[in-house]
């Protein structure tokens, strides 16, 4: 059974600042459109993904005016995600999905308290990817300010895996059993001390948050504030290292070396 009064691990800790955690600067940036103006106003424009336009209902998404390629997202919520490769091969009921993802309060699906109150919408970003292959996401966990884990997902969207380091690149046999072990080497990104100094700017404000950055290019582009990881629900045989996050985050240190990768 969870304590949720007396957190001892990430889970629960999550759990307890989505029934307590009432910050209306966690909402605001739990709406990607708004996130976005953060981000802005934080660390600077150039960290923003070039966007297309932002709407308020699907009916009115100008398809033809968008390049062959583009990222669609659902700015109220989790897994409202369309990769787009070649626009004129959409889905038939593509409008009639995303019609149902802005009648949802995604709210209800998790207990999220960021996501009550937002107002449905959906952006159009450019879709970052390098011969052929979308761009990697990297996504930093800034725990009262401090960056203290990165998590990579490969292929997401065809053979899920998932990479762990810790800030200084040291790999983790560690996860949450979202993915698969990523079975290859990663070479340390060129820019990832830039990547942790932006997380932990846009991290600064917050207690507990995931900052989802993308290294494209030689550049360093925003994709998200995550201020619920999974919604704080995982697999019981992930206990360990659900004990650790929670005692890094209250101890305010690195994890531990018994969690590095051989």
């Amino acid at each position: 059974m969870p304590s949720l009064m007396f957190p001892g691990r990430l889970s629960e800790l999550i759990q307890h600042k989505k029934l307590n955690a009432k910050d209306i600067l966690v909402a605001f940036t739990s709406d990607k459109e708004y996130a976005r103006q953060y981000v802005k106003a934080v660390v600077g424009e150039q960290y923003l993904i070039p966007c297309h336009g932002i709407f308020r209902s699907a009916e009115e998404i100008p398809f033809d005016r968008f390049p062959d390629a583009f990222a669609l997202k659902g700015t109220h919520g989790s897994g409202y995600n369309v990769i787009v490769r070649d626009k004129h091969g959409l889905p038939e009921n593509l409008v009639q999905t995303l019609a149902a993802w802005g009648q949802a309060n995604y709210y209800w699906v998790s207990r999220d308290w960021g996501y009550k109150y937002l107002t449905p919408k959906f952006i159009v970003e450019e879709l970052l990817v390098h011969d052929g292959a979308l761009a990697v996401d990297y996504k930093i966990f800034v725990f009262s300010g401090k960056a203290r884990l990165i998590q990579l997902d490969f292929d997401r969207y065809t053979k899920h895996s998932q990479a762990f380091f810790n800030e200084n690149w040291k790999r983790l046999n560690i996860s949450f059993g979202a993915g698969l072990q990523y079975p290859q080497q990663v070479p340390r990104p060129d820019r990832l001390e830039d990547a942790i100094t932006v997380a932990e700017a846009l991290g600064a404000a917050f207690d507990l948050v995931r900052i989802d950055l993308y290294l494209h290019q030689g550049n360093i582009y925003f994709g998200e504030f995550t201020h619920y990881h999974l919604s704080g629900f995982w697999s019981k045989e992930f206990d360990e290292v659900d004990r650790e996050l929670f005692e890094v985050f209250s101890e305010d240190r690195p994890i531990a070396k018994r969690f590095y990768m051989d």
